[in-house]
């Protein structure tokens, strides 16, 4: 409605504001990937530090940006999307794709140019070790917000809550899709680096874990709750689009490796005593004990391989019928409560039509009976009548 009834003059300053803010959401993000940039730099320039905690400094350097970068503009993008005069569907909407564009081009970006950097020597030791520290850092930042910003925040409100900083902070709101994001994030960088580093899926299911307690607790003490209702089924498709660029992502990164580097390390990287990347499977499996090679041919053999594709037809085969017999159940049990249903209303209908016919027979005794008396008391009166009479002559 105050769309339809906005003026010429009010739509084109609406346009305007809405081209202002989109030029700078850009520069903010271009801003953050140059500062990605910056950092990988840095970190490469100064690998070689002698000072343990400035080395530690630096090689942390690009996921604390890239963690700095993924904490605070998406927040940001939430407060730009509100003064664009949209419903509350499109600004969660829009912060969406803007946050979603922001983590996997920050993710892209320091990808580029950390293969760009990489040397000949270890590159899967290094590229996995990278890895490695995003999904840790990433786990530590996620701790830090909840226990050392979210809690003495609500802490501060609870004890001073008349105070300047108190109410400059304001309540604290569980934002469901930013959470989300998260949480598809840490499932991207999973995925690129579990080819470099094998342990990763083990760290991040205890990474999830934790994240899922420390969010818990950040839910039930720290955050108030929201005023309006989250539907998910309207952001849903971002969630999964995410989710399959994540993974087309972690795709593209493999077939980079393969095309950059033919052959792996032979003296480092989880990938080498192997000419290429496809023969270390077998070279690990001559490198085992006489029983386990024995086990794991017959494991990977056509003689365990048929009986494993039987049972599994028929083990999907019963889930299927047994499916489609619950189905069935599920259709007759609907009928029979729409037929019992029917019933129920016909019974009524029937004990209502009783009733009606009962009151119906009670009116009719009670204006007979009343005919019966009426006609009784005219008969006493003319036998009175005709007794005076008989008296008088």
């Amino acid at each position: 409605m105050r769309k339809a009834m906005r003026t010429l003059g009010q739509k084109l300053r609406l346009y305007l504001l809405r081209f202002i803010l989109n030029v700078i959401v850009l520069c903010l993000l271009g801003g953050a990937f140059y500062l990605i940039h910056f950092s990988t730099c840095v970190s490469q320039e100064n690998a070689n530090e002698l000072n343990w905690l400035v080395h530690l400094i630096y090689q942390y350097l690009p996921p604390i940006t890239i963690t700095f970068v993924n904490l605070v503009l998406p927040h940001m993008f939430r407060k730009i999307s509100s003064f664009e005069d949209y419903s509350f569907t499109v600004q969660v909407n829009a912060t969406l794709v803007r946050s979603i564009f922001l983590k996997l081009a920050s993710l892209g970006i320091y990808l580029f140019f950390f293969f760009r950097a990489l040397p000949e020597v270890c590159r899967e030791n290094r590229f996995g070790r990278e890895m490695y520290k995003l999904c840790i850092f990433t786990f530590l930042a996620t701790f830090c917000n909840a226990f050392l910003l979210n809690y003495p925040r609500k802490l501060l409100q609870e004890k001073f809550p008349t105070s300047l900083l108190a109410r400059l902070c304001g309540k604290q709101r569980f934002l469901i899709p930013f959470n989300v994001l998260d949480l598809v994030y840490v499932q991207t960088v999973s995925w690129v680096g579990v080819y470099f580093c094998p342990l990763l899926p083990l760290i991040g299911i205890f990474t999830l874990t934790a994240t899922f307690y420390i969010k818990k607790f950040s839910v039930l003490r720290c955050c108030s709750a929201e005023q309006r209702m989250f539907r998910a089924s309207s952001s849903s498709v971002l969630f999964h689009f995410m989710l399959l660029l994540g993974l087309l992502m972690a795709a593209v990164t493999l077939g980079f490796d393969f095309h950059m580097q033919q052959s792996t390390s032979e003296s480092c990287g989880p990938l080498r005593s192997g000419e290429t990347v496809f023969n270390v499977t077998g070279e690990c499996v001559k490198s085992l004990p006489t029983a386990a090679q024995t086990t794991i041919r017959y494991l990977s053999s056509e003689a365990f391989a048929l009986p494993l594709i039987l049972a599994e037809i028929i083990i999907l085969t019963s889930y299927v019928s047994r499916g489609r017999a619950n189905t069935k159940a599920i259709e007759r049990l609907k009928d029979m409560l729409v037929m019992s249903s029917s019933d129920k209303r016909f019974l009524v209908r029937q004990h209502a039509t009783l009733l009606r016919s009962r009151k119906v027979t009670g009116r009719s005794h009670c204006s007979s009976a009343a005919e019966d008396s009426h006609r009784l008391q005219r008969s006493d009166r003319a036998t009175k009548q005709t007794h005076q009479t008989i008296s008088d002559f």
